[in-house]
């Protein structure tokens, strides 16, 4: 969390009070003052929601990359807009780890990151896919761009949806689902391919 520091962070947060989850809304905060030692973070920002403005001097403890503690609630940034993902952060590790770690900054920032991912990946499954049609029979190759093209379908009906979330955050899910959609169909032709 405390690298997600910045000029300015928008972001949508989840609450986990007990065992009681809930959304805690859209949140933008400029960040000024930052001390880390440790997971104990602490820092000072201008945090405005719904209308109204606040100083908050805070401290909060790091309990993973995308969670924290907070005045005895944990906060999650909402990665995937399931509570099964709020309630343990790692659940969408194959969705937002990895490479994905590397994409921070605004919200414009990471999708523009997230969707340089999906293109590198995107070369990937074409010059895989190229490949397995070009080792396949006939039979197989009908079947195989059939295929393709009802996973093309689904991936995009998929990404669309994560698109009609609320807040900022669902053009951010939208482009991570395009970016994982397309890693894991890259790496299944590559598989076929004994790569």
């Amino acid at each position: 969390m405390a690298n997600r520091h910045g000029d300015m962070i928008g972001t949508m947060v989840r609450i986990i009070s007990g065992n009681q989850i809930f959304d805690g809304g859209e949140m933008f905060c400029t960040v000024g003052s930052v001390n880390v030692a440790g997971d104990d973070v602490r820092f000072r920002a201008e945090c405005a929601s719904e209308g109204q403005t606040e100083t908050v001097n805070g401290r909060y403890v790091r309990v993973s990359a995308t969670s924290f503690r907070l005045r005895g609630d944990t906060f999650s940034l909402c990665t995937t807009g399931s509570t099964t993902a709020a309630a343990n952060p790692d659940a969408s590790d194959g969705w937002y780890g990895g490479e994905y770690r590397n994409c921070d900054g605004s919200t414009i920032d990471t999708i523009e990151c997230v969707y340089g991912l999906r293109d590198k990946w995107d070369s990937r499954l074409n010059a895989a896919y190229r490949q397995v049609m070009s080792e396949e029979t006939d039979g197989q190759k009908t079947a195989l761009r059939d295929a393709q093209r009802k996973w093309i379908t689904y991936r995009d009906a998929n990404c669309t949806y994560y698109a009609g979330g609320e807040g900022s955050i669902s053009r951010i899910e939208a482009a991570v689902c395009e970016y994982a959609l397309t890693r894991d169909r890259a790496r299944e032709f590559e598989t076929i391919l004994g790569q």
